[in-house]
């Protein structure tokens, strides 16, 4: 299977919860573009309710910090192994399969 499994954990508001993300590289069961699949949790749950979303990002290290341009909210995502890598600003939405898919987001690993 070319999806990876990954030991993460998301930061909001000074409460840090362990979860397991997937991650998606581009072409992978027919993914457009690389990106990361997570549990559906607060607040980016309520963001993608009706549609996707657009939030900036910031790399930093094995971390990307997302943050929600009119509220200021801010979301840090990061992975014990790998560094993931986003661009000025990423896509999030809600899969069929309840889920937060956020794009794009490449993963480097060290072998």
């Amino acid at each position: 299977m070319c999806k990876k499994r990954l030991k993460a954990y998301i930061s909001i508001e000074n409460t840090r919860l362990p979860l397991e993300a997937y991650y998606h590289p581009e072409g992978c069961m027919k993914a457009k573009q690389p990106h990361l699949d997570l549990p559906c949790i607060e607040p980016l749950c309520s963001l993608t309710v009706k549609r996707g979303f657009t939030l900036m990002c910031r790399n930093l290290g094995n971390c990307i910090e997302l943050t929600e341009p009119i509220t200021g909210i801010t979301v840090t995502i990061c992975l014990e192994a790998g560094e993931p890598l986003c661009r000025k600003s990423v896509y999030i939405m809600r899969t069929r399969s309840k889920k937060i898919y956020i794009s794009p987001i490449i993963v480097r690993t060290e072998h």
